[in-house]
């Protein structure tokens, strides 16, 4: 089947183990692409696993991380 998409298309592209992952941590990309039922391509059928349910401090451990890890990644791009 062969169709022509009108607008431009980006692909992402992710580990079943990254996925699984953010999953259990709740990410919200994640989460929201399973709630939507949006699958563009899977390898094979295996089924998407439920979202985790974190307390408000593991919310914030996650929160901190994330944050930290982009803070580093800033300053070491001004660094250059």
């Amino acid at each position: 089947m062969m169709r022509k998409v009108a607008s431009p298309l980006g692909l992402i592209l992710h580990a079943w183990d990254e996925v699984c992952g953010s999953l259990s941590q709740s990410a919200y990309f994640f989460k929201d692409l399973r709630e939507q039922g949006i699958e563009l391509y899977s390898y094979d059928l295996r089924e998407l696993p439920a979202p985790g349910r974190l307390s408000a401090e593991e919310q914030l451990k996650v929160a901190s991380d994330y944050f930290l890890r982009g803070f580093e990644n800033a300053f070491g791009f001004l660094d250059q």
